[in-house]
């Protein structure tokens, strides 16, 4: 799910890329090999499997040495920054949140913005991550 404000989401040589917005989705990390070597493993290596994912699609994003733990939907969770020059030309900051669920899947938000305004939209973000509620009954694959 993607929540962008009005003229947060362009289109560029056909393909679309979020200026300013959230990305909400689910994760499996490690390709899907939930079991033994993945219920081992933590939620940082878990959120750099996420991380490297991200980077494969986007190679101009490069982590910027910020991670730090915090709870999401009182789930412990970790977050991690990514800064690149987009192919707008922009400084391109996001925040990659993840939340392990108790079937050890991942939930994340990807916080999106350009960094000369991130401060500025930094609230909103917090705000949207103070405020979701995991629903822990939902079936996922």
């Amino acid at each position: 799910m993607t929540f962008a404000p009005p003229g947060g989401i362009v289109s560029s040589n056909g393909r679309q890329g979020i200026l300013v917005g959230v990305i909400v989705n689910h994760y499996v990390p490690f390709e899907g090999s939930i079991g033994a070597g993945y219920r081992n493993a933590s939620l940082e290596s878990a959120t750099a499997d996420l991380v490297n994912q991200i980077q494969q699609s986007n190679p101009y994003l490069r982590h910027s040495g910020t991670d730090r733990r915090l709870t999401v939907s009182g789930h412990p969770s970790y977050a991690t920054t990514l800064v690149g020059r987009s192919v707008g030309g922009d400084e391109e900051r996001i925040t990659v949140v993840t939340s392990e669920l108790s079937d050890q899947h991942i939930m994340y938000m990807m916080l999106v913005g350009r960094s000369q305004d991130y401060s500025a939209i930094s609230p909103t973000f917090d705000h949207m991550l103070r405020s979701i509620r995991f629903n822990e009954s939902a079936q996922h694959d």
